[in-house]
């Protein structure tokens, strides 16, 4: 009965949100930008982001103008938790990176066949990584792969939407927030399990010229907008 109840409740609520709130597209943004309003004035503007990029996706036609009506811009992470290329570089604590490397171990932890681990030392930048295969963490080794392949390509994190709208709300001195932490993040991906990780893996290596033709589709059809 309580939970009828609440699933009730929650159609109700999303009723009356549908009836005092407004969301619109804007016509002059590419990729959609949408602005969510209130009757009493309120207003947010909502853009889906992609971690990774390339200078072909900038600028965004349309996000200027948005700025410069926001007085704070939400991230997925904090400011802090994301630090701009130029700041990483400059900002080295020895011990951080030694934890952020430890935090990649676990003895055992992913066990691939033959076939794949030769199949990732053919891959440029992973020669030797399919030696520590056995020693890392397989949420660790899915991402190393996966970003070894997009950085061949030119495909990079520095170059994600949120590197780009971070360092223009900087640039504006808005305010920065994060909606979540790094290790909110971390859990959610571990909570996959490793057997899907390997088999990410797997897949990755088995086709690696598919797999970056994905990801280039994939930032086409961001930069284009979805009308």
């Amino acid at each position: 009965m309580k939970k009828g109840l609440t699933r009730i409740f929650a159609v109700l609520l999303a009723l009356v949100l549908a009836m005092t709130v407004s969301l619109t597209a804007l016509a002059d943004s590419t990729p959609l930008i949408y602005r969510v309003s209130d009757s009493e004035g309120h207003e947010i503007y909502m853009l889906g982001t992609i971690h990774v990029g390339d200078e072909s996706m900038y600028p965004i036609r349309g996000i200027d103008q948005v700025l410069d009506k926001c007085d704070v811009v939400a991230f997925e992470l904090s400011e802090t938790e994301m630090p701009l290329a130029d700041e990483e570089e400059e900002d080295i604590d020895l011990w951080s990176l030694v934890s952020e490397l430890l935090s990649c171990v676990q003895l055992g932890g992913s066990k691939l066949d033959d076939d794949t681990l030769d199949r990732m030392s053919q891959i440029e930048g992973l020669e030797g990584i399919s030696a520590l295969a056995y020693f890392m963490k397989p949420s660790a080794l899915a991402g190393t792969v996966e970003v070894t392949l997009m950085e061949n390509a030119g495909v990079t994190s520095e170059q994600g939407v949120e590197m780009y709208l971070m360092q223009l709300a900087r640039d504006r001195g808005l305010q920065i927030v994060g909606l979540e932490t790094a290790e909110e993040q971390d859990a959610a991906l571990a909570s996959g399990g490793d057997a899907l990780y390997l088999y990410e893996v797997k897949c990755v290596v088995e086709d690696p010229e598919g797999y970056v033709e994905a990801i280039r589709q994939m930032l086409k059809a961001w930069a284009e907008g979805d009308r």
